[in-house]
């Protein structure tokens, strides 16, 4: 498909990674800028006025980084725990997790970088930090890539697209895409989405056979203190063992100045 149908969208944006160029517009999209749209809708994390002139996100940093908390709960048939993560961006290229809670979790650390596809986990007891595969759990089922954000833009081809009827009798679009990273956890994705806002309602997540695996949906928006667009709340479904659920909720927002240094893999356990 090289156009979606046209439809009145909230922004338009063109994304780099996490961060986002936002227009108002009503027109055919192109397959990348629906992807980058479903993006934004989902975590409008930063806007233009926030990009300074020749910025340059492979190399440069913001001037105010992004920290947003957030907090997982993991529903189980025989009870349910919970954590709190900080979820730290300094820049485009890199994301930093750490724990708030439970106490015994303090000091473990996950590392992204969108460029290279590559996540790091360090804790206490470890000599050197460990490279692990960003389908590693944070807290019950939600993995690394989940919690910080998968950019669909970023990591996605839409292979077809149609329009389907949910469970409450609305119409939705449906994306069915393939993952362009080889090292990518999740090989196949399918997305539904708000046909005006293409605010995302489940993102079902595949293996390289096609066996789902998990199945995100977004139970709920919300607007930011700034005027910010983000989900509210994430329901996650592990579809490999079923009834195990998971629930991720933004508790809080902020930008604020970081240094390089928090994100320096070297320096982690100093």
């Amino acid at each position: 498909m090289k156009h979606a149908k046209k439809f009145i969208l909230v922004a338009l944006a063109i994304l780099i990674g996490w961060g986002a160029v936002g227009a108002t517009a009503q027109s055919e999209l192109s397959n990348n800028e629906i992807l980058q749209t479903m993006d934004l809708a989902r975590f409008e994390a930063f806007r233009p006025e926030d990009i300074p002139p020749g910025f340059n996100p492979r190399t440069d940093n913001l001037p105010t980084g992004l920290v947003y908390t957030l907090e997982i709960e993991a529903l189980r048939p025989d009870g349910n725990s919970k954590a709190v993560v900080q979820v730290s961006q300094l820049n485009f290229a890199t994301a930093r997790i750490d724990y708030l809670e439970p106490a015994e979790l303090a000091g473990d650390v996950f590392i992204a970088s969108r460029f290279e596809d590559s996540v790091v986990f360090w804790n206490p007891d470890l000599i050197t930090p460990l490279q692990i595969n960003g389908a590693f759990e944070v807290f019950g089922d939600a993995t690394v890539w989940e919690v910080m954000g998968i950019p669909l833009a970023r990591l996605f081809s839409i292979d077809e697209s149609s329009e389907v009827t949910l469970e409450d009798g609305s119409t939705a679009l449906s994306f069915d895409m393939s993952s362009n990273r080889q090292r990518f956890p999740f090989s196949q994705a399918t997305v539904t989405a708000d046909p005006e806002t293409l605010q995302p309602i489940t993102l079902n997540l595949f293996d390289q056979d096609g066996d789902p695996l998990h199945e995100n949906t977004f139970l709920s928006y919300t607007i930011s203190e700034d005027g910010r667009a983000h989900y509210e709340q994430q329901l996650l479904n592990n579809l490999v063992i079923p009834g195990n659920q998971t629930l991720l909720t933004i508790i809080g927002i902020d930008h604020v100045a970081m240094d390089e240094s928090f994100f320096d893999i070297e320096k982690l356990g100093e």
